[in-house]
């Protein structure tokens, strides 16, 4: 069978605009409502992700980059798909293939909890057990192989994953929580807890994060797209979300003004905001 590979794009769109858009709310209130949203902004989304799950349905339920299946990109594909109500038996087909993926779980010999915490949200948004995920042996149980990725000891105490947090960290800490939260495992575990505090400390007097911040006590540098460096949007979304699904929103008033000077006149959200080029935001309609 012939594989679609352009769905990346159409991914990108997707999941980038539901990032921002739901990083200051719960996971319980990521479905969208004609209450909660524009009219024409619902029938962007549906009409988005209709396109993605026809590239998925075609494909036998993954997203293909490149002709080649992509787990992560599939298991983001379906958040969006269950967030815009469209595309049911697409995100049924991608959770079938997720369940045939565990071996994408691992980076270099050791459980990526990126990963993990996408299929386990991608499972719990679809009704699929995450303890149980394609079987009932210990690798099938996502959410114990999550918390075991936490370091116990050392300079990253409370981080997940052993590999190195250089340009993910914040982005990687922030959906393991999600994924937590979502899987029952409370804010008193005190995996849990270490993770949650391990993130804080990593957060910018700004109210934003970066990827990753080695030394907490030197302040984060401006943000430099050119070289990848300082806070960005997409870091910030991911650690506000895992912290917020707990009740936590350290700088909350800091982080939303600096949310605003980075969004554009669409609405849109850069991923880093130029030193000089900062702007009034436009005050919402009344």
């Amino acid at each position: 069978m012939a594989r679609t590979s352009g769905a990346r794009r159409g991914l990108r769109i997707l999941a980038g605009g539901l990032a921002l858009g739901v990083s200051l709310l719960p996971v319980s209130e990521w479905a969208w409502t004609a209450a909660s949203a524009p009219s024409a902004s619902i029938t962007v989304a549906k009409d988005g992700a209709g396109w993605m799950a026809r590239q998925m349905l075609a494909n036998g339920g993954d997203i293909a980059p490149a002709a080649t299946p992509d787990p992560t990109d599939t298991a983001y594909a379906v958040l969006g798909l269950h967030a815009t109500g469209v595309g049911s038996t697409a995100a049924s087909d991608a959770i079938g293939f997720l369940e045939t993926q565990l071996g994408a779980i691992s980076a270099g010999g050791s459980d990526d909890p990126g990963v993990l915490g996408e299929f386990i949200l991608a499972a719990h948004a679809s009704g699929v057990n995450p303890r149980q995920f394609g079987g009932t042996a210990p690798a099938n149980n996502l959410v114990r192989r999550l918390l075991a990725t936490e370091q116990k000891s050392g300079s990253n105490l409370g981080l997940f994953g052993s590999q190195a947090p250089t340009y993910n960290g914040a982005f990687r800490q922030g959906l393991a929580l999600m994924a937590l939260e979502v899987a029952g495992i409370a804010a008193s575990n005190a995996t849990v807890a270490q993770g949650i505090t391990w993130l804080e400390h990593q957060q910018c007097s700004t109210g934003l994060w970066e990827a990753y911040r080695a030394d907490t006590a030197t302040p984060c540098p401006p943000p430099d797209p050119t070289t990848f460096t300082g806070p960005d949007t997409n870091s910030t979304a991911l650690a506000v979300e895992g912290l917020a699904v707990y009740g936590a929103h350290p700088l909350k008033t800091a982080l939303v003004h600096q949310l605003h000077l980075s969004s554009r006149r669409t609405a849109a959200f850069r991923t880093s905001q130029r030193a000089g080029r900062r702007r009034t935001p436009t005050p919402p309609p009344s």
